[in-house]
């Protein structure tokens, strides 16, 4: 009888090591994933940046574009270290202790939250 869920260790695996970390298959296409948002999104979002920054028409409409695009470069850049974890199985390489990983995790909350609420306030202030 096989159990095809994603969490089911494979076949060959040894049970009587002790309690294991749940088998996720998908590391390499997670690592890939992440590793070209890191790759695309953060230079063209530095190049938007750059295009808002060294614009002569000051509005308010710019502003809110300039800091979208630094909230985005930022969520890019911090790909980086997902897509380095996911190479080696979803291991702690780029931040090991726990301080790091929860401040990198606390700072990935905080500007996906601040990215939706530019956006929000971008989408309002063009009604």
């Amino acid at each position: 009888m096989s159990n095809n869920s994603i969490t089911t260790p494979p076949e060959n695996t040894n049970l009587e090591q002790g309690p294991q970390e749940p088998y996720f298959p998908y590391y390499g296409l997670y690592a890939g994933l992440s590793t070209t948002q890191f790759l695309l999104g953060t230079p063209l979002n530095l190049l938007c940046l750059f295009y808002f920054i060294v614009k002569k028409k000051r509005s308010n409409s710019r502003f809110l574009y300039l800091c979208i695009n630094a909230v985005d470069a930022t969520i890019c850049c911090l790909g980086i270290f997902t897509a380095v974890s996911s190479f080696y199985d979803g291991d702690e390489m780029l931040l090991g202790p726990e301080m790091l990983c929860a401040q990198q995790g606390m700072l990935w909350n905080i500007t996906q939250r601040l990215s939706v609420f530019l956006i929000a306030v971008l989408s309002i202030s063009r009604s």
